[in-house]
């Protein structure tokens, strides 16, 4: 349960939290803020070295390797930020860290030694540096054992020093970019700021040098070579092959011969259409010239047939000379076997075979004859011999149309075949083209990648800075204020719901249900010295002891008057009544409860007061009043001796004390007697008020004091009687037949001042 219910948290509880704690707030604060300095004075400084990097669009960016575009390619779209994620994974590579701890050294990234400043000198820095240095090798020889124990025990795999060190700068090389930014910065943080250099330098030109080698391909320029050379022996090849086929067909273009036999058919069927007109003339001529000749003599006519014939062999080889002749000024222009010098030999081969074929002897008639006969008989041997020539003429220009046929079928095929010729050179001429020019890039490529040129420069070189940039003070002391001030706030508030004790007047009411009779503050009291006097009687008298609070006794003197009120009978006599002041545990508190509210009521009562102490163990009250050894309560419960022997008066007789009973053992020898119950009853009436100061609860003799007892007062120390105790002494009271009325809240502490407490 808690100390301070929460549903009744007011403002003078926190009021009355903070001025109990006070102390315990400011012990907080102040220690947070000693360790926050100490922390800032011992913690290991750290400097932190940083270079940055700018990434410009360069030839990595704007053209792929040379080898990669030998064939048809798909353009991709590299972003900024893609080249920068690339640029940063490449520089938090194992290979380059690699390289790094190989440049800087394992055991130096490793141990960390912080070195001096280079601008730091004198006593202070140097004696800064060596609690510093002690720490850090502490720090290592503490690390390398507990490593060694586990790794005997297999519990870790530390692995050898490179790895250690390249795991530490991969956990501590920091590498970012801001965001639409191509400028990324690199910083490594260590003990030492010349160490935090060589890192910083390392990784930048391992970097530089590990992206020139990767967008670099080796061996390009030596494939490329290779291949350009390969494709040159096969271009020269076929340039050679294309070229021995042109002159085994004796063509120069295949278009022009084309052109030229197109020509020629296109003649030939005009020599046709016109011979064909020609002859359908000439035989309408002849029928013509025959039927006019019919009515002539027939002799006459052969006579003349033969000299008409010899004029058709005059025409014949006059056409012959003149086919010799063209023959000759081919020859003198044209090679052998051009088509036109083809054309006119086979034109004049033709000739000659019908002049072979004409009688060479000529015959003249003698006779005369008519001339109208004879001019129709040599008409019609004209027109016969017209009509040979145009059928030799004809067959001849059929024979040379088949040729130009045969010429064009066999001028096809050599076109396919140097078609083909032509794209294999064509081919090659455009891959020897293409790896030719691959080879100039892999070449330049090359040349800038041993150069180092590359799209990445240096913005800002590994700097070296002195000041170290951790701890970052003015973070760690605001951190340790705001929580000296969070402690200092919520670690009394904790103490204060953790605190199991009673402390206030309201806390008791709650918690064991019972009225608080009488509550007061802690008292810083001073002892009178006791004074002894004899008084009437040979009784011994004896002085009590003086409060310097006025309202204290006051107090007690209310608590007194009310439990002598309780005891009044409704006819208004006075009834005795036994009251019994019980403490929780072992406090002293009870004994002088009962004492001054004994003093209190005698000194206020009109009747005399008894106050017993029945603590056998304790004897508080025995030696206060300065009664130990002499006969009491003991020796009366067991009727071995008369109570108003055991009586002993004080306070001028209006006050009565009884002791525990005799210190050494007087019921040895008595055995098991009955209580002197009888005694205690005629003890009870001769006073007004008795006030027992009990034991714990758990030594009460319940046969003693269960019926005996009207009712019991529980005496609660504030702030020391928890409130489990206070509630297992109001159980076992109750077990006991005892009845409680209520609680003396004793020592309880005014935390708050009285002018702030009167404003909340």
């Amino acid at each position: 349960m808690p100390a301070i219910p929460s549903g009744q948290f007011t403002p003078r509880d926190v009021a009355r939290v903070i001025c109990r704690h006070f102390r315990l707030m400011a012990a907080i604060f102040f220690s947070v803020v000693l360790l926050t300095l100490l922390v800032i004075a011992l913690y290991p400084r750290g400097y932190t070295s940083e270079a940055k990097l700018f990434l410009r669009v360069g030839r990595e960016s704007v053209a792929l390797d040379p080898t990669a575009t030998t064939g048809q390619t798909i353009m991709l779209q590299k972003t900024q930020v893609d080249e920068v994620n690339s640029a940063l994974q490449v520089l938090t590579s194992q290979e380059v860290l690699q390289r790094v701890v190989e440049r800087v050294g394992a055991q130096q990234i490793v141990s960390d030694t912080p070195q001096a400043p280079a601008g730091a000198s004198g006593p202070p820095a140097k004696k800064q540096l060596l609690w510093v240095q002690k720490l850090s090798e502490a720090k290592s020889w503490f690390m390398s054992q507990a490593t060694g124990v586990l790794a005997k025990l297999q519990l870790m795999d530390p692995g050898t020093l490179e790895d250690v060190a390249i795991r530490k700068l991969a956990s501590k090389v920091q590498a970012y970019a801001p965001k639409d930014s191509t400028v990324f910065t690199v910083s490594y943080t260590s003990g030492s700021p010349q160490l935090a250099h060589d890192v910083v330098d390392a990784v930048t030109n391992e970097f530089l040098a590990a992206h020139l080698r990767v967008n670099r391909t080796d061996g390009s320029q030596k494939f490329f070579a290779q291949q350009v050379e390969s494709l040159k022996k096969d271009l020269a090849a076929a340039e050679t092959a294309l070229r021995d086929r042109k002159n085994e067909f004796q063509i120069s273009t295949i278009d022009t011969r084309r052109n030229v036999l197109a020509e020629q058919q296109k003649d030939i069927e005009l020599q046709l259409q016109s011979t064909q007109r020609e002859l359908a003339y000439t035989d309408a001529q002849i029928a013509d010239l025959a039927q006019a000749i019919q009515q002539l003599k027939p002799e006459i006519v052969t006579n003349r047939v033969a000299g008409f014939a010899n004029e058709a062999s005059d025409l014949m080889r006059e056409k012959l000379y003149e086919l010799e002749i063209q023959e000759s000024k081919l020859k003198s222009q044209y090679q052998a076997g051009h088509p036109l010098l083809a054309q006119v030999e086979q034109q004049r081969k033709q000739a000659e075979e019908i002049v072979k074929k004409m009688p060479t002897e000529r015959t003249q008639t003698t006779a005369e004859l008519n001339s109208t006969q004879r001019t129709l008989e040599l008409d019609l041997l004209q027109a016969k011999a017209h009509r040979e020539a145009l059928l030799a003429r004809q067959v001849a220009s059929q024979k040379q149309e088949a040729d130009l046929n045969i010429q064009l079928k066999e001028l096809n095929d050599h076109d396919a075949q140097l078609q083909q010729l032509e794209r294999t050179v064509q081919l090659l001429d455009g891959k020897y083209r293409m790896h030719f020019e691959k080879l100039e890039e892999a070449r330049v490529n090359e040349e800038l990648g041993r150069d180092g040129i590359q799209n990445i420069k240096v913005a800002q070189a590994a700097t070296l800075v002195t000041k170290p940039t951790s701890p970052k003070k003015p973070i760690v002391l605001a951190l340790g204020l705001l929580a000296a001030v969070a402690g200092a706030v919520t670690v009394p508030f904790i103490a204060e719901i953790l605190d199991g004790t009673l402390r206030t007047t309201r806390q008791v009411e709650t918690e064991l249900g019972l009225p608080v009779l009488m509550s007061f503050a802690q008292q810083h009291k001073r002892r009178r010295k006791p004074q002894k006097s004899q008084a009437a009687g040979g009784k011994k008298t004896v002085r009590g002891i003086d409060w310097e609070d006025d309202d204290l006794e006051g107090n007690y003197r209310s608590l007194a008057c009310e439990l002598l009120y309780n005891s009044i009978r409704a006819s208004g006599d006075l009834q005795s009544k036994a009251v019994g002041i019980v403490g929780c545990d072992t406090t002293n508190i009870r004994s002088q409860v009962a004492e001054e509210l004994a003093l209190q009521a005698a000194h206020w009562g009109s009747e005399p007061v008894l106050l017993i102490d029945a603590d056998e163990q304790r004897r508080q009250v025995a030696n206060r009043f300065g009664l130990n050894g002499s006969p009491g309560w003991r020796e009366v419960l067991a009727g071995v001796a008369d109570a108003e022997t055991c009586v002993h008066a004080a306070n001028g007789g209006r006050l009565a004390v009884m002791t525990p009973g005799a210190e050494d053992s007087l019921l040895a020898d008595v055995g098991h007697v009955p209580l002197g119950r009888g005694q205690l009853d005629e003890l009870k009436n001769r006073y007004g008020l008795v006030v027992v100061d009990l034991p714990s609860p758990c030594q009460i003799d319940a046969r003693a004091a269960g019926d005996w007892l009207d009712e019991a007062v529980l005496v609660v120390e504030a702030e020391r009687t928890r409130t489990e105790s206070a509630k297992r002494a109001k159980a076992l009271l109750e077990r006991a037949g005892i009845r409680v009325t209520g609680v003396v809240l004793a020592n309880r502490r005014e935390y708050v001042p009285r002018w702030l407490y009167n404003r909340i």
